[in-house]
């Protein structure tokens, strides 16, 4: 069996509510948790990492103290270890009335958090991609009315998560291209055009089994991806 989407989560893009959590998560032991998140207006909060008693989060990315229309971001990632149902996972913020935006994706069939990235600039992600594998993008822009944006054609099979902007406090992209091929691809949305974006993706490998048993060698992240610019 591939890697696949076992389940998508959000939380309600329009409401200052703090925390303003998502509900319904559910898993199976084995699969692998991706949350992204991006804050309304960094300036003057910070956003905070996401909980769940049942899971133990590992910090990918962090943007913090953005100004200028720019959003907080965050990407974590948890491996669980137990099967759950009609879970909830925390998003929050320090201080002040924000919207804090989450996307929460549930693999099955993989193996290991690969490389991350992020940025603030108007531009996708150079990257190269182990075979099988999984790449998660997610944008938030506090600079509204720019919804309608479409995801890049790569390898893979793309789905659209999420196209929201509530016209008044943040605009989302959310989206993952799954059984990716090996090969450089710009891994984001095919126009930036009238964004102030804060963005990042997350590979995702597949297991041997989901795979077919050949996977290909990795390498150092350092080495793998960088921002076209």
């Amino acid at each position: 069996m591939a890697i696949a989407v076992r389940g998508w989560y959000k939380n309600d893009y329009t409401s200052t509510s703090n925390p303003n959590s998502t509900s319904g998560v559910a898993w199976e032991n084995g699969d692998m948790i991706v949350v992204c998140m991006a804050l309304s207006d960094g300036s003057s909060a910070d956003i905070s990492a996401p909980t769940n008693a049942n899971l133990t989060f590992t910090q990918r990315e962090l943007i913090t103290n953005t100004s200028g229309q720019e959003c907080e971001f965050s990407i974590h990632t948890a491996p669980a270890t137990s099967t759950e149902s009609s879970q909830t996972i925390t998003a929050g913020y320090s201080a002040g009335t924000k919207v804090v935006t989450q996307g929460v994706w549930v693999l099955s069939g993989a193996d290991d958090y690969v490389a991350s990235g992020n940025g603030r600039d108007e531009n996708g992600f150079s990257y190269n991609p182990s075979s099988g594998s999984c790449m998660i993008y997610f944008a938030g822009d506090w600079n509204t009315g720019n919804s309608g944006r479409v995801g890049e054609t790569n390898s893979g099979t793309l789905t659209e998560r999420a196209d929201e902007d509530d016209g008044t406090w943040i605009g989302v992209w959310a989206g993952e291209w799954v059984e990716v091929d090996a090969g450089t691809d710009t891994w984001g949305i095919t126009s930036y055009s009238g964004w102030r974006v804060t963005h990042g993706y997350v590979e995702i490998s597949a297991s041997a089994a989901a795979a077919g048993g050949i996977v290909t060698p990795r390498l150092k992240a350092a080495h793998r991806h960088a921002l076209v610019r």
